[in-house]
């Protein structure tokens, strides 16, 4: 077959895909980044008719379950504030969090409160740990019935005896009271001499998985989070029936309970002495699932194919609401992959808070950057995709 056999030119550029037809290339692949739709008028649409069934202001916390309430949540509170005067009669903060640092939750609360005369809490779901604290500061606590608070025992690093008495750091967390209890079991503490020598080879086995320094934390985080109850508790004592019933409330929170986890619903938050009230409208509590399941579908985690190693995300990791904007976290950056390090690397990293408001466009609504000069994003969320009613939403696998 000759060189210029016109069917072994077609063969060859059958096998090669970067190849050219006579002078022309191929057109370059064009990578249209993807975004999750943000359901921000299907949110507010929700959030003034919740408002017109309960008076008052009504506020949203969305905190997804794979991310943590943290102190620089307490700013973008104020943010969302800055529309709500002083003298507003009663805030209502529908929470939904798994949780973080009660530091963030003790001023959060201490941040509403003095933007109100009454604070009230809406727990449609799950309101964990730290957010649980956060729901102590509120003069009433509505929940829906499948509404649930947990255990206020804190959660630490791991952290057991390494070479030669060093300190070695697991990464993982434990419960301040798992530990207590079986320090407790173990050393059964009494007065007399041979149960001293009872103790001392108690501690010694402990310290064979557990660094001393953590024995000591554990009391000391624990104190903290007792402390921590009764400060947010104390924010409104006439909730209950005494000072000394908000003392009990807070200790056990901390120590009664099996886990940290453990679901405290309705019938025994009241039995516990805490000011609950049962959500009874049908159509209410339809009306603050259908808000959680948008929120799901907006903080979801959307990845593009950039290339053969590079991955680009958008998502939307918090979420606090009102009746006239949304503030959220939003991340934006590249994920690539190195061959040399055989690791990942961040990279166009463009993570920032972002605002959603009203506006009198197409999409009705646009997304600014918060700083200094605020400036719109573009495309930040699938703005052309039809309006999705809330029972066709499917919540992402955990």
């Amino acid at each position: 077959m000759q060189a210029n056999d016109p069917v072994q030119e077609k063969s060859n550029t059958s096998r090669s895909p970067n190849s050219q037809i006579g002078n022309i290339p191929r057109p370059a692949l064009k990578i249209q980044h993807k975004y999750a739709k943000s359901y921000f008028l299907e949110t507010q649409r929700i959030i003034k008719s919740i408002q017109e069934k309960i008076p008052g202001k009504i506020m949203v916390y969305y905190v997804p379950i794979k991310y943590s309430m943290v102190d620089d949540h307490v700013d973008y509170f104020l943010e969302a504030l800055k529309d709500v005067k002083e003298d507003t009669g009663v805030i209502n903060l529908i929470i939904f969090s798994p949780g973080g640092s009660w530091e963030a939750a003790l001023r959060i609360a201490s941040l509403i409160r003095k933007f109100c005369k009454t604070f009230n809490v809406i727990i449609p779901s799950r309101c964990s740990s730290a957010a649980t604290k956060l729901a102590l500061g509120a003069e009433k606590m509505y929940f829906t019935p499948s509404g649930f608070i947990t255990p206020v025992d804190t959660q630490i690093i791991y952290k057991m005896m390494g070479t030669e008495g060093n300190i070695g750091n697991t990464g993982n967390f434990t419960s301040c009271d798992a530990i207590n209890k079986v320090i407790d079991l173990l050393l059964a503490r009494s007065s007399s001499g041979e149960d001293r020598e009872k103790v001392y080879k108690g501690y010694e086995l402990i310290f064979k998985y557990i660094h001393p320094t953590m024995v000591g934390d554990t009391i000391r985080v624990s104190k903290a989070s007792e402390r921590s109850g009764r400060q947010l508790m104390n924010m409104h004592p006439d909730s209950f029936e005494s000072l000394e019933k908000i003392d009990e409330i807070a200790k056990k929170l901390v120590y009664d309970y099996p886990s940290h986890d453990y679901p405290i619903i309705y019938t025994e938050a009241k039995e516990l002495g805490l000011p609950v009230e049962l959500i009874e409208d049908k159509e209410l509590c339809f009306s603050l699932w259908d808000l959680i399941k948008y929120y799901r579908s907006a903080t979801r985690e959307v990845k593009t194919i950039v290339g053969p190693s590079v991955i680009h995300i958008e998502e939307n990791s918090v979420v606090i609401e009102t009746d006239t904007k949304r503030l959220a976290r939003r991340f934006s950056f590249n994920k690539q992959f190195l061959q040399s390090t055989r690791s990942w690397e961040y990279t166009n990293d463009n993570s920032q808070w972002v605002k959603v408001i009203h506006a009198s466009n197409a999409f009705g609504y646009k997304t600014i950057a918060i700083q200094e000069q605020e400036e719109e994003i573009p495309k930040l969320d699938l703005e052309t995709q039809p309006s999705t009613p809330a029972e066709n939403l499917v919540p992402p696998k955990s």
